[in-house]
């Protein structure tokens, strides 16, 4: 898989970043990735953008941040993608439902790459339709059990009625 930076973030987006590191984040969105940080144990969060009708990321690995990557990502109409290409060699394409998605994925390191010949976990997403997406990364994999994190986000997080 060819694409992406060398350190591992995209080369080409269309998208609004809201990113909780910008100036000025929209206290709501602030409260629900708090609250989502919170649920999850999240180190970091890399992603918080507005993907509009026709908006993407292209092909990127992230190891610049490896770990376990968790995304939450909110779709109007379903009309959405997320494509992963890593150890299987395939793509892999997880359509969008509409409203609340949830993803997750192991972030292989550079120095896994180099040294244990691990592939990078190449991903990439499109919409043709408003998408926000809220990613985190966490140091181990306790949540690579994805029906739980569905329970979760409709019980506790009430973000699913």
């Amino acid at each position: 898989m060819k694409g992406g930076s060398g350190s591992g973030g995209p080369t080409h987006i269309l998208s609004n970043d809201f990113g909780l590191e910008a100036s000025q984040p929209h206290k709501e969105l602030l409260k629900l990735s708090t609250k989502l940080a919170s649920f999850v144990g999240a180190r970091r969060s890399p992603l918080c953008q507005h993907y509009p009708s026709g908006g993407y990321i292209a092909w990127h690995h992230n190891a610049n941040i490896p770990g376990r990557n968790i995304i939450f990502s909110w779709s109007e109409t379903g009309d959405g993608i997320f494509k992963v290409y890593g150890d299987s060699k395939k793509i892999e394409e997880y359509q969008d439902s509409a409203g609340w998605n949830i993803k997750s994925m192991k972030i292989t390191s550079h120095l896994d790459h180099v040294e244990e010949k691990k592939e990078y976990a190449w991903h990439c997403a499109g919409t043709d339709c408003n998408r926000f997406s809220i990613g985190f990364m966490m140091n181990n994999d306790f949540h690579e059990d994805v029906e739980f994190c569905n329970e979760v986000l409709k019980e506790d997080i009430g973000l699913v009625h």
